[in-house]
């Protein structure tokens, strides 16, 4: 039986790390989104608003750890606290993120 798509946070020597597990590497990189939203506040409480569209360019080796700056980043920003998360990949070297917000 498959197991469904969810995120988890775990102790980390730098604090809190996140992990997004799923069946396949978008909707995994998508619940580790999710995750990242959540050490903020609980996701179930933000109120869907504007729509952010964050364009990543990395190899795989690196896509996790680019999008979860990129979020991050964006967050900060635009003081936003995104919410929920698609991603579309284009090749295996580009991504497209577009992750609704607050």
């Amino acid at each position: 039986m498959a197991q469904r798509p969810h995120w988890e946070h775990f102790e980390a020597t730098a604090g809190v790390g996140i992990r997004g597990i799923a069946a396949d590497p978008e909707a995994a990189i998508e619940q580790a989104g999710l995750a990242l939203g959540a050490l903020v506040t609980d996701p179930e409480n933000i109120q869907l608003g504007e729509t952010l569209e964050i364009e990543i360019d990395a190899g795989p080796a690196e896509l996790l750890e680019h999008w979860v700056d990129a979020i991050w980043r964006a967050c900060e920003t635009t003081n936003l606290c995104l919410a929920t998360f698609t991603s579309r990949w284009t090749r295996t070297i580009c991504t497209r993120k577009r992750a609704a917000s607050a």
